[in-house]
Order: C-alpha cells, then structure tokens, then sequence
C-alpha cells in the first residue's frame, strides 16, 4: 500500500506511524551521535521510499490535494530525521540504487521551510556542511519568487532573477558559503 492511499485512508494515524518508525531508528543509535551500520541502512531505505512515493505522486494521475499531503508527511519525517540524526546526505547515510538526496522534499515545501524553526534548523545544517548552499538557497528562494515574486539568493532558475537589495542577496549568498553575483546576473524588480 502506498503512502498516498495510507493518507486516505488513514488520515492522521499514518503520522504515528511515521513517528514510531523514527523513534525505532533512533532507538538504533548509541548516544544519539553515532550512526552505525543498520540505522544508516534504515535511512537510507526511508529516504529512498520516500522519493520514490515523491515521484510517483507526481507521475500519476493524482490530486493536488493527496500530492500536499503527501509533501507534509514527507516533510515532516525530513525535518524528524534530520533533528535526530542530522540532514541525510550521502556521506552521512552513504550511498544506494536510488538518488539518496533528499533535496527534493525540500524544494516540494517552501512555505513550511521558512518556518522560523524550520529555517533555523536547515540553515545549521548548512553551516555544518551537511546540506550544500546552493540546495538550501534554492529551496528558500523558491518560496522568495513564488509568494513574494523576487529573489533572496539569486538561485531559481529563471532567466534572470529579480533581485530588490543587490547587497542583502549577497549576503545571504555569504551565509550559504556561495560566491556572490555580478550585477549583471540579475534584474532589478519592478
């Protein structure tokens, strides 16, 4: 059974499910520091079905409604994931058959990323190097062109993006470790 038909039928029981499989896992580490060998297994399979259930709600022919639940499930078990074990990239949970990078779900949920807790999470681990600047500063700036129509970091891909404060977008760019733009890379908002 798939998550999405889990949502509905369901609803909210398949979120304690969620959280007993995150807590089995955290259960698995010893001090909360050290993954070892079955727990980085155990992610990385998470992670993977995951995607995948990511890709086929938006392959198949499913409402926008079931694909929003979808994404706030997914979110969540990310943001649980990475507040127990840090943010699940390759080098932490190593590598397998599917695309391990759970950027994606981050990209499927920028209004939930620019929570206050939300951003403060990620962005630390950004700063622990667990996360790549350019993934974080393109998921924020997803949210930035889409609900307030310009651009924070300069990274969603457009043609050229519209950028109101050169300097504060190159200070954001600073805080991911990115290089900062030439102002002829971006357009002034109108």
């Amino acid at each position: 059974m798939t998550l999405s038909t889990l949502l509905i039928r369901r609803g909210k029981s398949m979120h304690v499910k969620i959280i007993t499989i995150i807590l089995t896992l955290c259960s698995l580490t010893s001090s909360g520091q050290f993954i070892n060998e079955v727990t980085k297994d155990s992610l990385r399979t998470v992670i993977c079905k995951m995607l995948s259930e990511d890709r086929r709600v938006r392959t198949e022919i499913v409402s926008i409604e079931i694909q929003k639940k979808v994404d706030s499930v997914q979110f969540y078990q990310l943001t649980m994931i990475t507040k127990m074990f840090g943010y699940p990239d390759k080098k932490r949970i190593g590598d397998s058959d599917c695309s391990v990078n759970p950027f994606l779900i981050l990209i499927h949920n920028p209004d939930r990323l620019i929570e206050i807790e939300n951003y403060e999470l990620y962005l630390a681990e950004c700063r622990k190097g667990n996360i790549e600047g350019w993934e974080l500063g393109l998921a924020f700036d997803r949210y930035y062109t889409h609900y307030l129509k310009k651009s924070m970091y300069g990274l969603y891909p457009q043609e050229k993006p519209c950028i109101e404060d050169f300097e504060t977008v190159n200070r954001n760019r600073k805080g991911l470790n990115l290089k900062e733009l030439k102002r002829e890379s971006f357009k002034a908002c109108r």
